[in-house]
């Protein structure tokens, strides 16, 4: 499924980002703010395509935060909260920028949001992918 191999890669290289340490330079600092914002898109989008391959009607929300909630009460993710403050933290991103407000999204990025973006994964993995469905009795 390409959304989610482009989200996984998109992941990987997320994780990548952990080679760097602070204090980072701004390029670095935008490096992993970017990394960031391209992986909650590819999970998104991967999520509603998923959730319509199953039948759960999400044509009717073309938002992330509505297809957030629908992925919550199908148990493909587990902590709604965060995942919407993830989506905070992504809008406040792309629409202002200061080092100081990178640094600190880079420190919830790192301890907060990656490990959900790798338990989505694992979900997606173990449950989720079309190819998982056809291989169960």
């Amino acid at each position: 499924m390409k959304k989610f191999d482009n989200f996984s890669k998109a992941l990987d290289n997320l994780i990548g980002s952990n080679d760097y340490q602070p204090p980072y330079p701004p390029t670095i600092q935008a490096g992993i703010v970017a990394l960031f914002k391209i992986c909650y898109e590819q999970a998104w989008k991967m999520t509603k395509e998923l959730l319509e391959y199953h039948g759960l009607n999400p044509d009717e929300f073309s938002s992330p935060r509505p297809i957030t909630k629908l992925a919550f009460q199908h148990k493909m993710i587990n902590d709604q909260k965060t995942w919407l403050d993830m989506l905070d933290s992504r809008n406040e991103l792309t629409h202002t920028y200061s080092e100081e407000d990178s640094f600190e999204a880079i420190n919830k990025i790192r301890t907060q949001y990656v490990p959900l973006f790798i338990a989505l994964r694992t979900e997606v993995l173990d449950k989720w992918l079309p190819e998982k469905q056809s291989n169960n009795p």
